[in-house]
């Protein structure tokens, strides 16, 4: 069997550049946010390393310019490895025989598993997705890929199940995977759309198998810068008008002001729509929810920021409308802005369902405590009059030295 040496020269500089990145940058990134996380001051609306400082009394333009040199140089890495990886797959799916499969479930499933280990956030996997689309993967494959890599990366889902609430973990996690696993495959198109450009090209004139190394890496060499340019002059403009818009938004809505405010689809829409917009780097998301959470903010948006942070955002929809059409950009977002509300309003429900069991459970104890007298059968069936209140001594749960706890049952609620 001939010997590809192009793709096995591709493939071995990808993991090379993979396992670095990962062992270099972002997994000691990952577990240094995992143990600030609950314990450090943000500085900044839009990342947790504020290089650059804005004065106190900044006017509008000045911290959003603050903010977006922040967010820049947060980002730079991991979307140096984006633009690096999608030239890469974009380079070397060129390579490969091309056996598109119509079982767009599969190719969801497929694509989250490339996706989940990369470990980069919602930005810088869009340039990702982009090369993996326009060499030859399929749409739903791509996209799949664009929402697994900053939601269930292995640090991320640590984070998620030991600093928030079970159920509301659990909510992001499901909603992730209804996302992936059902939404995706059923809005993506069967057809591919052709795509014209000279980087997708391959030289079909010369048998690339009889080249020797040398020639090969020079090839794969070229062919790759070639793909990197392609890549970097449609991704990168996006990426920084991304950041002033991102940081525009942060500056013109703070989510702390819905602290104490109650849950309705005005709030939730609110919370959702500005949830979806923001670009986050990879687990700040978790950060900040969790930050809004110990503040007060209620369980409700806490649980719709906690989905709609880091699954999509406004580089995102950027690099969608210009891979595939506007339409789906547009449709990617409203599909996580509702299950951002809905999840808001299923863990509304949940709370005050937990709460009023709590509260009766409690009033169940309190009234099974020794020498509370109950009321007989037969005078419940017989007397229908209110009798008079009459007080009991409270039983003494704590006592020591000057300090007495006794257990008093709540007043009859109001039915």
């Amino acid at each position: 069997m001939p010997v590809n040496r192009r793709f096995t020269i591709l493939l071995i500089f990808l993991i090379c550049v993979a396992c670095s990145f990962w062992m270099i940058s972002r997994y000691p990134a990952l577990d240094m946010k995992a143990a600030l996380s609950g314990t450090e001051a943000f500085e900044d609306p839009l990342t947790n390393e504020a290089h650059f400082h804005a004065p106190r009394n900044a006017d509008f333009s000045t911290r959003v310019m603050i903010t977006t040199l922040n967010w820049y140089q947060t980002n730079w890495r991991g979307m140096a490895f984006g633009l690096v990886i999608a030239a890469g797959f974009f380079t070397l799916l060129k390579y490969t025989p091309r056996q598109p499969s119509d079982k767009r479930f599969r190719n969801s499933f497929m694509g989250m598993f490339v996706g989940t280990p990369l470990g980069v956030c919602v930005n810088c996997v869009a340039p990702i997705a982009k090369g993996m689309y326009e060499a030859g993967s399929k749409m739903e494959t791509a996209l799949a890929v664009m929402f697994s890599s900053p939601t269930l990366n292995i640090i991320v889902l640590t984070m998620l199940f030991s600093i928030f609430p079970f159920y509301m973990a659990l909510a992001k996690l499901l909603a992730t995977f209804v996302l992936i696993l059902l939404i995706v495959p059923l809005i993506s198109d069967k057809k591919r759309r052709a795509i014209e450009n000279s980087a997708c090209e391959i030289d079909t004139s010369f048998d690339i198998t009889s080249e020797s190394w040398s020639q090969a890496a020079k090839a794969t060499a070229l062919e790759y810068l070639k793909g990197l340019q392609y890549i970097f002059i449609r991704t990168v403009p996006l990426m920084l008008l991304a950041g002033v818009f991102g940081a525009v938004a942060s500056h013109l809505m703070s989510f702390d002001k819905l602290i104490g405010a109650p849950i309705n689809l005005i709030n939730l829409s609110l919370m959702s729509f500005m949830g979806t917009l923001m670009p986050l780097p990879i687990a700040f998301d978790l950060m900040l929810a969790q930050a809004l959470m110990m503040s007060g903010l209620a369980p409700g948006f806490v649980t719709t920021l906690l989905f709609t942070f880091g699954t999509f955002s406004i580089y995102s929809a950027m690099i969608v409308a210009r891979t595939f059409s506007i339409s789906l950009a547009i449709k990617l977002f409203l599909i996580v802005f509702a299950i951002g509300v809905g999840l808001g309003y299923i863990t509304n429900g949940f709370v005050e369902y937990r709460h009023v069991q709590w509260l009766q459970q409690y009033d169940r104890i309190v009234d099974d405590l020794p020498g509370k007298k109950k009321p007989s059968h037969s005078n419940l069936a017989t007397n229908y009059s209110l009798s008079p209140r009459t007080r009991q001594a409270s039983p003494i749960i704590l006592k020591q030295e000057n300090i007495l706890i006794q257990a008093l049952s709540h007043e009859p609620r109001n039915p």
